[in-house]
C-alpha cells in the first residue's frame, strides 16, 4: 500500500512536471514563431552600431568580441515565465495557432515595421507634447529650468 502511494506521488509529481516544461516548450516555441529572438538579435546589432558608432574612441574588436557573450536562448528561458505568468498553456497554444494561420504570420511579418512607424509618430507626439507644456511654464522658473536631453537619433 504505501510503494503504491509513494508511486502515485512520484507520477504525480512527474506529470506536473511534465505539463510545466510542455508549457514552457510552447512559450518558447511562441517566441520563436512570432519572430522574437530575430528581433532580440536585431535590436542588439542596432543598439551595438549605435554605440560603436557614436563611441570611435572604443575599437571595433570590442563591440565584435561582445557579440560572443550574447546567449539569445538565454533570454527566451528568461522570458518564458514572464509568458507563463499572464498565459495559460491553453492561450499559448491559442496563440501558436493564430501565428501559424496566414493572418499570423502577416502580423509577424508586419510587426517590425509597423512598430517602427509607430516609435517615429510617438517621438514626434512626445516632442510636440513637451513644446506645448513648455510654454505654460511661467517665465519666471524659465532660468531655473533645464531642458531634458534630446531623445535617441534613431537614423
Amino acid at each position: 500500500m504505501k510503494k503504491n502511494i509513494l508511486a502515485i506521488t512520484f507520477l504525480a509529481l512527474g506529470v506536473l512536471t511534465n505539463a510545466q516544461s510542455s508549457k514552457e516548450l510552447k512559450i518558447a516555441e511562441l517566441l520563436e514563431t512570432m519572430g522574437s529572438t530575430e528581433a532580440m538579435k536585431t535590436s542588439f546589432e542596432y543598439m551595438i552600431n549605435y554605440y560603436k558608432q557614436n563611441n570611435p574612441q572604443i575599437s571595433s574588436e570590442y563591440w565584435d568580441n561582445s557579440l560572443k557573450h550574447v546567449d539569445y536562448n538565454e533570454l527566451v528561458q528568461k522570458l518564458v515565465p514572464v509568458y507563463s505568468k499572464h498565459f495559460t498553456e491553453q492561450e499559448i497554444v491559442d496563440l501558436l495557432n493564430f501565428y501559424n494561420t496566414s493572418t499570423g504570420k502577416k502580423m509577424i511579418d508586419k510587426m517590425p515595421v509597423i512598430l517602427q512607424e509607430s516609435m517615429e509618430k510617438k517621438r514626434k507626439w512626445g516632442i510636440e507634447l513637451a513644446q506645448k507644456i513648455e510654454k505654460e511654464i511661467p517665465v519666471s522658473t524659465k532660468s531655473e529650468y533645464s531642458s531634458p536631453p534630446p531623445p535617441m537619433n534613431t537614423k
